[in-house]
């Protein structure tokens, strides 16, 4: 695969159909596809299909009549196939294209599955039209005055229906208790008695009543007793006593010399 074409997925096929409506019906009811993008002054109507787009052309319309007659049994009713490219880099893509006969189209600024792009027209050997559609712009405005979203629209007025949740959690609810004792203290304080005044002296109350000033203070370790000091003390070890044998020694009993 060459570097100027490298191709991710499908982007939309177009059909040319004779009544827009019944088709936009058929593909809501049966593929469960929706409506995203509408353009009246093309006839274009562009369904949502995972990550594609089929896109539904009216043959009374501008674009569907440079397609001959109405599609039938014997006629085809496929107005092109884009493929999407993981880069699109003009100047690499002519050149790529004219080396291999194919002659290149005008870039155009289109609509397609990720939004608007770069985009090239080509024709294949049996005169299909296929369309190389580059990745989306940064800048995602329309840019056609006439150009409408009906799913937005329908996602937007889903969410504005919607009941706002209730915030819950531990740190709501703690702040609700404290607005709450605040709002008690003030009422003290007005029939008479003194209590805080300002919203942060009526949290620095309530904290003060859990126990608690600011941060957690610690418990106070309790104090050691004699018994529990006594318990904590390891036991003394016994050391035996060793037995030391004493020799007696007998006293030779001197008499005292007679004087002549």
């Amino acid at each position: 695969m060459s570097a100027a074409i490298e191709t991710i997925g499908l982007d939309h096929i177009v059909l040319r159909v004779k009544n827009i409506e019944r088709s936009i019906r058929w593909y809501k009811r049966v593929l469960g596809c929706e409506e995203e993008r509408r353009l009246p002054e093309l006839g274009l109507h562009q369904l949502r299909v995972g990550n594609a787009l089929i896109d539904l052309v009216d043959v009374a319309s501008a674009s569907g009549k440079a397609g001959g007659a109405a599609p039938g049994a014997k006629r085809r009713n496929m107005d092109h196939f884009a493929v999407q490219l993981r880069r699109f880099d003009e100047q690499a893509l002519r050149l790529y294209l004219r080396r291999r006969g194919v002659k290149p189209g005008k870039v155009e600024r289109r609509y397609g599955a990720n939004g608007h792009g770069p985009s090239m027209y080509i024709t294949d050997p049996d005169g299909n039209t296929v369309e190389l559609k580059g990745p989306p712009d940064r800048d995602q405005t329309e840019k056609a005055a006439s150009a409408t979203y009906p799913a937005r629209r329908k996602r937007g007025a889903s969410a504005q229906r919607r009941p706002a949740r209730k915030a819950t959690g531990r740190k709501t609810g703690r702040r609700s208790a404290a607005i709450a004792r605040g709002r008690k203290t003030t009422a003290r304080s007005k029939s008479g008695r003194s209590g805080p005044t300002t919203a942060r002296q009526r949290l620095g109350a309530s904290a003060a009543k859990r126990g608690v000033a600011g941060k957690t203070k610690a418990k106070p370790k309790p104090e050691r007793t004699a018994k529990s000091a006594a318990k904590r003390k390891p036991p003394a070890k016994t050391v035996k006593a060793k037995t030391v044998k004493v020799k007696t020694v007998k006293k030779r009993r001197t008499t005292p010399k007679r004087r002549k």
